[in-house]
Order: C-alpha cells, then structure tokens, then sequence
C-alpha cells in the first residue's frame, strides 16, 4: 500500500491541479486555465539546463517556469543561479482594459516568492513591456527610456531604473577594466556636449542622434570619443534585410 501511495503522489504531482493550487496560494488566481505543475517543470528544468543558465519561456502563463528557476536556486545555494526570461502577450488591451495577466498573476507571483523565501531575497527581476514602432519612426518617436532600457540590457545585459538625466546624459555601462564610459545622450544639446567632455574617464564613448556633431566637438578640443549613431544602435538585429528578388533567365523565343 505504502508503494502505491507514492506512485499516486508522483503522478498528482505532474498534473494541472497542482499548479492551480499553487497559483491560487500565491496570488488568489484560482481561475488561471491549466497552470504547468510546478514540480514537473522544475524537474525538467533541472535536467535540461546547469547553473548559470539562462531559460527562457516564450508563453509564460503564470509564472511557473521563473517560479522553477527560483526553487531550484534555493535548493544549489552554492552553484551559480539560473536566470530567466518570461515572456508574454497577456496585457491588458482596449477590449479587457482590467484583465492583465503579466502583472496581476505572473509578475505578482514571482514577487511573492521572492519575498516569502529568506534563500531568494537577494534576487530581483525586471518587468518590462514591448513597444512595437516601425523601423522609419523609430529613431524619432522611441523615448529615452525605451533607448536606454535597450542599450543597458544589450550591453549590460542587465535592465536598471532610468537614472535622473545630468544635463541630458545617462550613463549606460562603465567598465572598470579599461575605463570606458559608455552614455546615452538622447537630445543633444550645448549643455550636454560640455558635460560630457568634463566626465572623468580614460575614454568616453557615446551614442547619441549626432554622432557626426559629437566627434566634431571632441576634436575642437583635441580629444578622442567614440561617437556612435542611436538611430543604428536602435535598429540593429531589430530589421531583417530584405531578400532581392530571384530573377530567372529569359530564354530566347523559339521559332517553329
């Protein structure tokens, strides 16, 4: 009997059931339809991926897959922590303005287990929404927290609180290996390029609207900056390059 109790409490435990209950204790979701068990995808996890993984779940729900990730770190204190992506299109919309899964039940949950286990308080996570804008628009009608956001994660590969603007500088990364500063100067100003050119580093590199004007400033002064163009840095890996049309050899018409 003992043998049979245990086989019917592994098998209970891979089932939806499991992961209502789970969402239901967490964030009082209990109508969340056929949340994954959190014990199956944790033992997957574990067997698919190694410490210091990144795991990425491209239809998130609520949470299980980031809850796992964060089980299994409490568990391997000493191992490096797994990361991990959730990603999702159940925001509210103009036709269910109240109905936002992403914050009110996956973001919500990993919050709260974050809090409720002492062995996870020292982790965080970024909440972050999409903005689809189109390729022509986007150097002018994406907002300095939108470039800042993509740059930080890009080269940082960390997602950070917009910092109040110095004058209209944002400071993005700065490696203390080499001494570069890398910044964001989204409206460029006279303010902004005197600034820059006083900022304490052994080399300054900038993305900005007008990169030409930037190096040209620099230059007056008789120092070196690596200026780079945001228009760019905002559209790379975002655009596929268009494919040329195949053109086919005409074969010459055929008299009879």
């Amino acid at each position: 009997m003992a043998t049979l109790e245990a086989e019917t409490e592994v098998w209970c435990s891979a089932t939806s059931q499991e992961g209502a209950w789970q969402v239901a204790e967490t964030v009082w979701q209990p109508a969340f339809p056929y949340p994954k068990p959190l014990s199956l995808i944790q033992g997957l996890i574990s067997q698919a991926s190694r410490p210091g993984d990144t795991v990425l779940d491209f239809f998130a729900g609520s949470g299980t897959t980031g809850h796992a990730v964060l089980a299994l770190n409490a568990l391997e204190p000493e191992a490096t922590p797994r990361k991990f992506i959730l990603c999702s299109s159940t925001e509210a919309t103009t036709k269910e303005p109240g109905k936002n899964l992403c914050r009110d039940v996956c973001a919500a949950r990993i919050s709260k287990v974050i809090a409720s286990d002492a062995a996870l308080a020292h982790n965080s996570f970024a909440y972050l929404q999409l903005d689809r804008l189109a390729p022509g628009d986007a150097p002018f009608d994406a907002s300095c927290v939108q470039a800042f956001q993509l740059l930080t994660l890009r080269l940082g590969q960390v997602a950070r609180p917009v910092p109040a603007a110095d004058q209209g500088i944002k400071i993005l990364v700065q490696n203390a290996g080499d001494g570069v500063l890398t910044v964001l100067c989204h409206k460029l100003t006279r303010a902004a390029l005197d600034a820059m050119a006083v900022l304490p580093c052994r080399q300054l590199r900038v993305y900005s609207t007008r990169p030409a004007t930037v190096r040209e400033h620099f230059a007056a002064l008789g120092r070196e900056v690596e200026s780079l163009s945001l228009q760019k840095a905002l559209l790379h890996a975002q655009v596929m390059p268009r494919r040329k049309a195949q053109t086919w050899p005409q074969s010459a018409p055929q008299s009879l």
